[in-house]
């Protein structure tokens, strides 16, 4: 059966996915609720939410009560990530109707106390103090903290989950004020895959998750708003991880155009880019000069549509110098190395993978939200049965010099640096003299 992408009378966007061939069902609503829309001095806030309504107790179960009934079902998870908030429930067909309602009654029937705030507060905090703090997560946090549209969205910390001092500021009001915002039906897409017609799809939404939300409030930020970078070329912090660097050294564009959805045939262009780079990336740095312990190398469309070519190397800190200048030979020698045998090998891989069309559930829902997410719609709502061929079409039809004139374009641009390390001396990295050397080789 082929896929539905629609809108109910309500305003809730609705992917659904039907798999004939099992017994489960996947209910995933993803919110545009994420950690972008935290306000100042309060990150955090919206991982909070995600733990209040998943963990709080409510007008008909108690927390503990809730979690009992939560685990008759086959799966339940809750993220938060920069951009959405996302809680997911599978179960049988017969369960599905039963589950979704346990899980959404917490949109009006939550029972926040102050002392379940502070119940969850404790299990926050304890969460952030165990977690491992990792440079490359570092990293990506510079990276969106340095967003064009500040000081509005650039209150984000290590994680979305916050720090201890963030989360102290967060009060029992906040949260009931972010859940009256951005839990709403405007900011919901609901996806849904499994053994089930879309009959029941629509009854179950009528009856669990309409009544239960408002129709609008503060629209969530979403990649469309994304106009941009606008980071300095060079950035530095200090290592989380004792005696080990990273360096993370990134191409894109210089302007701030941005489009609302990214481009299909650029983004299977960019992966078989990918896995051309990379592997030539983890051979230079790798094997020939043994330099590092993680090396990734790869091109795609970041949100605002534009294409970005991304390196970062994870190496011990008495290794930056050597491996800056390792970089700047490599670059200088990357169009020669990137010839037809590596590029159709890659392509080649790339194209095996579109055979994998048998997916469980779980895999199914996140697959198709980020189709919609990242293209505004969803391939086999539009083709149906012809999914797989066209993904194969597409694959190859894509040429090597198309390629390698893409990673010419972007590789011309200037480079922006982040060194995360122990050493203070890269705090005070001579950014123009690396650019010369660049510029020359």
């Amino acid at each position: 059966m082929k896929d539905k992408l629609y809108t109910t009378n309500d305003g809730i966007t609705v992917i659904y996915s039907p798999v004939k061939n099992i017994t489960g069902v996947q209910f995933e609503l993803s919110f545009a609720a994420g950690a972008l829309n935290d306000p100042a001095g309060k990150a955090g806030l919206a991982h909070f939410c995600e733990h209040i309504l998943m963990g709080c107790g409510t007008k008909r179960f108690t927390r503990e009560e809730k979690n009992k009934q939560m685990s008759k079902y086959q799966y339940i998870n809750a993220f938060t990530s920069n951009y959405v908030l996302r809680m997911v429930i599978s179960a049988t067909n017969d369960d599905i109707a039963e589950a979704v309602d346990t899980m959404t009654e917490s949109f009006d029937g939550l029972n926040l106390t102050q002392q379940e705030f502070d119940t969850e507060k404790k299990i926050i905090k304890d969460e952030i103090i165990t977690r491992k703090r990792t440079n490359d997560m570092l990293a990506n946090m510079m990276i969106f903290k340095n967003l064009d549209k500040t000081p509005e969205f650039n209150n984000l910390e290590y994680s979305a989950a916050g720090s201890i001092d963030t989360l102290d500021n967060i009060t029992l009001q906040d949260v009931k004020d972010y859940l009256r915002d951005f839990i709403t039906k405007e900011n919901l897409v609901i996806t849904i895959a499994g053994n089930i017609s879309k009959r029941q799809v629509d009854d179950i939404i009528k009856r669990y998750i309409s009544p239960r939300l408002p129709s609008s409030g503060k629209k969530g930020f979403t990649r469309a708003q994304r106009l941009g970078y606008k980071p300095p070329q060079y950035l530095h912090a200090e290592s989380v991880e004792k005696g080990q660097a990273f360096i993370n050294i990134f191409y894109m564009p210089s302007n701030n155009k941005s489009a609302q959805y990214i481009d299909r045939r650029k983004s299977v262009r960019n992966s078989i880019i990918s896995g051309t780079v990379n592997e030539l990336a983890f051979l230079y740095f790798r094997e020939k000069h043994n330099l590092c312990y993680n090396v990734y190398l790869g091109m795609y469309q970041d949100s605002t549509a534009n294409d970005l070519l991304d390196l970062f190397i994870e190496c011990q800190d008495g290794n930056i110098e050597e491996v800056i200048a390792v970089y700047t030979q490599f670059i200088s020698e990357l169009l020669d190395k990137f010839d037809i045998q590596s590029f159709e090998k890659a392509k080649k891989r790339v194209l095996s993978y579109a055979n994998f069309d048998v997916k469980p559930i779980k895999k199914i829902t996140q697959d198709k939200f980020a189709e919609y997410n990242n293209y505004g719609n969803v391939l086999s709502a539009m083709l149906g049965d012809r999914e797989l061929e066209f993904k194969k079409e597409l694959i190859s039809s894509i040429t090597f010099d198309e390629a390698k004139a893409a990673l010419s374009r972007i590789k011309d641009a200037l480079p922006y640096v982040i060194i995360i390390s122990d050493n203070d001396r890269f705090a005070n990295f001579d950014y123009q003299k690396f650019i010369k050397k660049h510029k020359k080789s």
